[in-house]
């Protein structure tokens, strides 16, 4: 499979192209636009489903920006195809097909030409959509595409499975609810692209010109599965719980059983939003990681001063490996300190000399700040959390650092010690709810941002006696056994003995952190950094 990066391309295999086509073109009299063709495997796919519809000579319109590539299709293509080399955003004449399949550039608007980013901006102006410029340039493809369709047409796109909870994305769904009267989203376990970091969906729109208020999801574990109707889990999906950040998607993934354990917990108190308890936001920003947390050989040659350095926590390796609930650094570790200077001393103005000699003072964030080397939004919070993995680590932050933004830095709301909140953690119903809530990379791998970690769920209270000996054991348990042992630990100490939970319906919760991982992680994407190391990468 090739892989354009610049242009935001992942070229699709035949037999989705193939699958996606026969879903598209029903008649031989129907016509069809691939707005952005690339290598042409739809073009193909379309050309070969027409055939079978008893049609040679198809209206079949292929656009593609890039030279090169349109003259290798365009080329040897046949004599009915009608190919235009341009930018899918400048074309502005509605032709009215039947049909639109492809698959979009994933390229974020902000890695555009200034003029390309103006021209996907503007195309939407057009529409009366404001888009978002953390946006990406599939989004204006598919509503542009879908423009040009005749009524009753369809469209049919693989796009990246963010369309399902980011922010940017709600206009489209809007746009879809609106002007199509059935729209499906397919999930398949088997990665479309194994050799590259990006999770996609299929998206299916038909009867343009209509409406409706739902989106069909249905979810295959293999192609194969996919082409033969075996289908393993399908939902019927609110467009406005998409709208209204609910992460409906995940959530329809689970089973019946566990849906409605979710929806008790939720209806008892059981579980109530983080942000209730706690506002997370992220840490101090200083611009440059090497200069401001200075080492001890860097405090003894420049003789800075204790006043002018505040203990912090940087990365989240400083609060792992031998460490408990607790932010003290392990018995191996050493936590950083923060130049931050008040009374400048000469001491102070030697190492300020210093970042202007090697150019600190010009970075980004330090042109924005007066003085340049006072790093501002520095906070000492109740809690520490770090923001990557399956198991992300909440500590109390006794040690009274400070902490960047490489981590989350929580600050307690309600009448709650940070030791009760952490006990309130620790516990698989935690994980299932990150699991619901948050946001994976490319890779499968969870990052928290302030907004996701606001509507994790956590157990309702747990009394400070409670949490006095919890504590104790979590404690232990992390030191000895790690993370995911201490969430296993919860479960007993917490769900079990304090709220009462089943063992069947502790092991119902795991079981559907499991199933939401497995859905996360593809097993071709998990293995595809190391297929590429194999061969040298690419």
């Amino acid at each position: 499979m090739q892989v354009t990066r610049l242009t935001g391309s992942y070229y699709t295999s035949q037999r989705i192209a193939d699958y996606m086509a026969a879903w598209a073109l029903r008649d031989r009299s129907d016509t069809l636009l691939e707005p952005a063709f690339g290598d042409g495997v739809f073009l193909d796919a379309a050309f070969n489903r027409f055939s079978a519809l008893g049609n040679d000579t198809p209206t079949i319109i292929g656009v593609e920006l890039q030279p090169a590539v349109f003259s290798k299709y365009a080329d040897s293509a046949p004599t009915s195809f009608a190919g235009c080399c341009k930018d899918f955003m400048e074309c502005s004449e509605k032709i009215a097909v039947s049909a639109v399949v492809g698959n979009p550039p994933y390229v974020s608007l902000r890695n555009l030409k200034e003029e390309d980013r103006a021209r996907a901006i503007d195309r939407m102006a057009d529409y009366r959509i404001k888009m978002l410029s953390s946006g990406s340039l599939w989004m204006p493809f598919t509503i542009h595409a879908s423009n040009m369709l005749a009524p009753n047409g369809r469209i049919a796109f693989v796009l990246p499975f963010e369309i399902t909870y980011v922010k940017y994305a709600y206009p489209l769904w809007t746009y879809l609810g609106n002007n199509f009267g059935a729209v499906k989203i397919i999930r398949i376990h088997e990665d479309f692209f194994p050799d590259v970091d990006v999770e996609t969906v299929l998206l299916l729109a038909d009867q343009y010109g209509a409406s409706t208020p739902c989106v069909d999801f249905e979810i295959y574990d293999r192609v194969d599965d996919l082409l033969a109707n075996n289908i393993s889990r399908r939902n019927k999906i609110k467009i406005s719980d998409i709208i209204h950040r609910k992460k409906p998607f995940a959530f329809s993934m689970l089973s019946e059983k566990q849906r409605n354990m979710i929806e008790m917990l939720r209806k008892k108190k059981t579980i109530i939003p983080l942000i209730d308890l706690c506002k997370f936001n992220i840490g101090y920003v200083c611009a440059d990681k090497n200069y401001f947390h200075p080492n001890k050989e860097t405090c003894r040659r420049y003789k800075l001063p204790s006043a002018s350095l505040l203990p912090c926590i940087s990365s989240g390796k400083e609060i792992s490996g031998g460490t408990g609930i607790g932010a003290i650094a392990g018995p191996d570790q050493q936590l950083n300190n923060l130049f931050v200077p008040g009374n400048v001393t000469a001491a102070d103005k030697r190492y300020i000399r210093h970042g202007v000699e090697t150019g600190v003072h010009l970075r980004y964030k330090c042109r924005q700040r007066k003085p340049w080397y006072i790093t501002p939004g520095i906070e000492i919070p109740d809690l520490i959390l770090t923001v990557f993995g399956d198991a992300p680590k909440l500590v109390v932050n006794d040690g009274k650092y400070v902490v960047s933004n490489s981590l989350l830095a929580g600050h307690i709301k309600a009448d709650i010690t940070a030791e009760q909140l952490v006990c309130m953690w620790y516990n698989s119903l935690t994980l299932l709810s990150i699991e619901l809530n948050v946001h994976s990379l490319g890779g499968g791998v969870l990052v928290l941002i302030p907004g996701e970690t606001d509507r994790i769920e956590v157990v309702n209270a747990i009394s400070q006696e409670e949490a006095g000996s919890v504590c104790k054991e979590l404690d232990d348990c992390i030191k000895e056994r790690g993370l995911q042992a201490a969430y296993q630990l919860g479960d007993e100490l917490v769900l079990s003995k304090i709220y009462q939970l089943s063992t069947e319906e502790i092991q119902q919760i795991r079981n559907a952190v499991s199933t939401l991982r497995y859905w996360r992680l593809p097993k071709d994407r998990r293995n595809a950094k190391k297929r590429r190391a194999n061969r040298g990468g690419r």
